[in-house]
């Protein structure tokens, strides 16, 4: 149980990461983000 609340944590670092480094793909980093944590808690 602990697994699944730890990936979520380091796939959001690593986006927020890359958000901050590439401005373009920012609010796709985000939006993907949303969708893959709101797929992941949905089950």
């Amino acid at each position: 149980m602990a697994v699944y609340s730890y990936f979520p944590t380091q796939l959001g670092s690593f986006f927020s990461f890359h958000a901050g480094n590439s401005r373009r793909h920012g609010s796709f980093a985000r939006i993907f983000l949303w969708r893959f944590t709101f797929a992941f808690y949905r089950f």
